[in-house]
């Protein structure tokens, strides 16, 4: 039965589509420039790259928040063919949070919460960021309307962020519910699948990039590939399947 599982969720690119504001502050920017026949989701994919390099440097305070913003859009643009100048990179990223007040769910995403909250014993949210950024999120995307604040876990609150265990096993206890009956839905590979799945949790991967699964990589028990919907039907099929 699903109302022995909980559910937890990814936010960036799981629940909302981060490039989204992203292409908007991008044809903000560089608006009537050549710079527009870029790939723009592919500038997105680079940028947030180049940030992953520098985003625990910019938390443990060994650089400035504003010197990570520079590396990864001068860095990440940078790989895509385009020169910015620092201060350019800071306008870019101010315009990206100003896009970012706007951001809507991704397809199907408050149709699947309202299905969720009635089929299962928990829903919740596990995201890795700072704890205003994210918090902010949430608010803006009114996730609480289906996620308790006490199950939305904030790595930057909680000083602990995926894909180190202890902040699953936090999911677990809030949820009260046994590691095989914890279902987890995320875009990452190595942050999101591989810890739950070590752990015991059911998985689902939204395979984003369409990024290709080594044979010795875990296998989730679901994978949705590029730009799928993940549907209700998919959370029945991997319950029914493991139940």
């Amino acid at each position: 039965m699903m109302k022995d599982f909980s559910i937890f969720f990814d936010l960036d690119d799981t629940l909302y589509d981060r490039a989204r504001p992203f292409i908007q502050a991008y044809q903000t920017f560089f608006a009537g420039k050549e710079e527009l026949s870029i790939d723009q989701r592919k500038a997105y994919w680079a940028c947030e790259k180049r940030g992953n390099e520098v985003y625990m440097p910019s938390q443990t305070g060994e650089i400035t928040m504003e010197e990570m913003y520079i590396y990864r859009y001068q860095k990440g643009l940078a790989d895509v063919g385009i020169e910015i100048t620092e201060a350019e990179a800071l306008a870019f990223e101010k315009l990206y949070r100003n896009f970012q007040k706007e951001i809507i769910p991704a397809e199907g995403v408050p149709e699947l919460l309202d299905f969720c909250v009635e089929a299962f014993h928990k829903v919740g949210i596990i995201t890795n960021g700072p704890e205003e950024k994210q918090a902010k999120k949430l608010q803006v995307l009114k996730l609480g309307d289906w996620i308790p604040e006490e199950l939305s876990l904030i790595s930057g609150k909680l000083k602990i962020e995926k894909p180190d265990p202890e902040i699953f096993h936090i999911a677990e206890r809030l949820a009260e519910t046994a590691p095989e009956k914890m279902l987890y839905v995320g875009d990452s590979f190595e942050k999101d699948i591989k810890p739950a799945h070590a752990l015991g949790w059911k998985t689902i991967y939204l395979n984003r990039k369409s990024a290709e699964l080594a044979p010795e990589d875990i296998c989730p028990d679901l994978v949705l590939e590029g730009d799928t919907v993940l549907r209700k039907e998919h959370l029945i099929q991997v319950c029914d399947r493991l139940s």
